[in-house]
């Protein structure tokens, strides 16, 4: 598992939620996305707008009146699947001293983009992971020399996700 743990202010957009979660995982906003909220579908029209399948709006994470665990459903790249439960953990009140979204948790690296799905990404592990593997240097290859599946660094996280959400304070 891959896991992420985000502290995000109430009033966020469904568009700057995916930045973020694209952010936190490592990707490059490449492929189309959706969410599935409380039986309804919210998906993207272009890059910088996410717009409801059937009325338009830019939905906010409060107008979802979101009870603590609950959970709704992120998808990214329609091919090669990548599905993501999505869990409020519980509703805090905010630090005004503090920049949201902020990075609290995670664990594991996120699979380099366009690297197929969850089970081509196992497969890709399997063998670049294995000196003995019949598949290992290429998988190897596709992967990076650097790729560790384990690592996972909240600090480069968190200066991405201030660098895009706020560029003044940089």
């Amino acid at each position: 598992m891959i896991l992420r743990r985000l502290l995000v202010r109430s009033d966020m957009s469904l568009a700057d939620l995916h930045y973020a979660i694209q952010i936190a995982m490592g990707w490059e906003d490449f492929h189309l996305r959706r969410f599935s909220i409380h039986g309804k579908v919210y998906g993207n029209e272009d890059a910088n707008y996410i717009v409801h399948y059937d009325a338009p709006g830019k939905p906010t994470l409060e107008g979802f009146a979101f009870e603590p665990n609950e959970k709704f459903l992120y998808e990214y790249d329609f091919i090669s699947w990548w599905r993501h439960e999505v869990r409020v953990e519980k509703i805090p009140l905010l630090d005004a001293k503090k920049s949201y979204p902020v990075c609290i948790g995670g664990g594991r690296a996120c699979p380099p983009e366009d690297r197929g799905g969850p089970w081509d990404y196992q497969k890709l592990l399997r063998a670049g992971l294995n000196p003995f593997h019949n598949d290992h240097y290429a998988a190897a290859s596709n992967l990076g020399a650097r790729f560790d599946p384990e690592a996972f660094d909240r600090g480069r996280v968190n200066i991405l996700l201030k660098q895009r959400f706020h560029p003044e304070a940089r």
